[in-house]
């Protein structure tokens, strides 16, 4: 019921922004499960692209789409944090959630019966729970490190934080620091599970091992730092349409008043 009245803010830009946000939000957890599934699946199953590079690259066609669906959830719920307050982001919150569970299901749905492997249903369904388990925990980290940096800054300055950033690296603003703070959430996700993966397997056997370990972890950094630019044009982008939307507003009344 939050999320729905939060929807139907219909006559104010808050709630245009929430609008895209769902739409974006949802866009991307479809073409996850959608097409991305299934079409690793036939890639790993049919024999002439199962024996090519295809499969490796839609494997990372399907990272970059994973990543857009964080990436997106998490600018639109900073931006709303930072231009109204962290209360007001809660619809956007509910969105994230209930998406990631929708693309996860879907996904298991579409695999399972493709593979026609419904006995195994079951104990699939343990790793959907598993990993909107750790979507819900990514979410989390999110909304502390928000209340930390922005939440905190609204109540000190008694005012609304700039929104109108004039350098990337500005880290004096609260909005931006946040910013690279949670970009680097799904990279530390990654890195711990890349950690236990090496843990599992022990040790590099040689230098080439240890130089894939290496780049890999590089790896992680820069998604962390391709992260952080992500949410600094989405945030840009969504300031400018909100101040584009209040100009047209206030020329519309202006005209009525004359």
């Amino acid at each position: 019921s939050v999320m729905l009245h939060w929807l139907e803010k219909a006559k104010d830009q808050q709630g245009k922004t929430a609008r895209l946000g769902c739409l974006v939000i949802f866009a991307i957890a479809a073409f996850y499960a959608l097409i991305c599934t299934p079409v690793y699946i036939i890639s790993m199953t049919y024999y002439p692209l199962s024996d090519s590079v295809f499969p490796s690259i839609w494997d990372f066609v399907q990272g970059v789409v994973n990543l857009g669906f964080y990436w997106s959830a998490l600018g639109f719920t900073l931006y709303l944090s930072a231009k109204y307050s962290l209360k007001d982001a809660q619809g956007m919150i509910a969105i994230y959630v209930l998406a990631s569970a929708c693309r996860y299901v879907l996904s298991l749905l579409i695999s399972t019966w493709m593979m026609r492997e419904w006995s195994g249903f079951g104990y699939d369904f343990v790793y959907v729970i598993q990993d909107l388990f750790l979507d819900c925990v990514l979410m989390a980290l999110a909304v502390l490190l928000i209340y930390l940096f922005c939440s905190k800054a609204q109540k000190k300055q008694s005012a609304k934080l700039n929104l109108q950033f004039s350098s990337i690296t500005n880290f004096s603003n609260p909005v931006l620091k946040c910013a690279l703070a949670i970009s680097f959430i799904p990279s530390l996700m990654r890195v711990l599970a890349r950690f236990r993966f090496d843990l599992f397997y022990g040790a590099p056997q040689n230098r080439a091992d240890l130089l894939w370990i290496v780049f890999s972890y590089c790896g992680d950094v820069l998604i962390g730092l391709i992260g952080y630019l992500a949410l600094f044009l989405l945030i840009s982008q969504l300031y400018l349409i909100d101040e584009e939307a209040n100009s047209r507003e206030k020329k519309a009344l202006s005209g009525d008043s004359v």
